[in-house]
Order: structure tokens, then sequence, then C-alpha cells
């Protein structure tokens, strides 16, 4: 895992976020940046009325498939996914 115990956004991340942010070797801003990158895709297919699938996910964020991959399998194991998530942003 990468060491992010100097990285000035650390703050911003739940310990759990820092954690997974660190397997997948992705400075804190990095990670935030491909988080924001993949909601925003996600309330804008819902607005479309199409699904969001991981291949989606991937397109969003501007860091390794695998890597996007790995983000979205996360989100959606802990219900960040969930349509019932985004309805007040569309």
């Amino acid at each position: 895992p990468m060491d992010l115990s100097n990285d000035p956004l650390k703050s911003k991340l739940h310990p759990a976020e820092l954690l997974l942010a660190q397997v997948l070797r992705l400075p804190c801003d990095l990670y935030l940046d491909s988080k924001r990158r993949l909601f925003l895709e996600k309330t804008h297919r819902l607005k479309q009325g199409l699904p969001f699938r991981r291949t989606d996910a991937q397109k969003a964020c501007r860091i390794d498939v695998n890597k996007a991959s790995r983000l979205y399998a996360a989100f959606e194991k802990v219900g960040w996914l969930n349509d019932v998530n985004f309805t007040n942003h569309l």
C-alpha cells in the first residue's frame, strides 16, 4: 500500500476510504477526483434513465481501468451507488 500519512488531504477521507486509497495506490487528491467523477457520471446516467455499470465508471475516472473497477466495486459493496442515494440530485 501507498503511504498517505503525510498527504495534506487525508483528513477529507474516512479511515476506510484512506485505506482503500492506500491499497489502490491513489493519492488523496486523485482518489477524491475519481470519486467525484464517478458520482457525477452516476447522476448523469440516472437523469437519462440509463443504468450505471462498471464500464461507465471506468470511462468517467481518469485513472487506470482496473483501479476504477475496484473503486466501483467498493462503492457498490457499501451501498453508495444505490439509486436512492442520488434522488436528491436529479
